[in-house]
């Protein structure tokens, strides 16, 4: 999920947890950051997730 704090957004992993190291100062940003470290949105159970690289690994996608 991508979460805002104030002026900044974090990615979180909707899977695991893991929160993304840095923060960014835009919504659309931390929409291409996503894309550039290879989290990918993925539905599960009718809504949409962010999931992390390793988590897309262990799963198999």
């Amino acid at each position: 999920m991508i979460d805002r704090f104030g002026d900044e957004y974090v990615l979180t992993c909707d899977l695991c947890g893991e929160e993304y190291p840095e923060s960014f100062f835009g919504f659309y940003e931390a929409v291409e950051a996503k894309k550039e470290i290879g989290w990918k949105s993925r539905k599960i159970d009718g809504e949409w997730n962010d999931v992390c690289d390793e988590c897309l690994e262990k799963e198999g996608w």
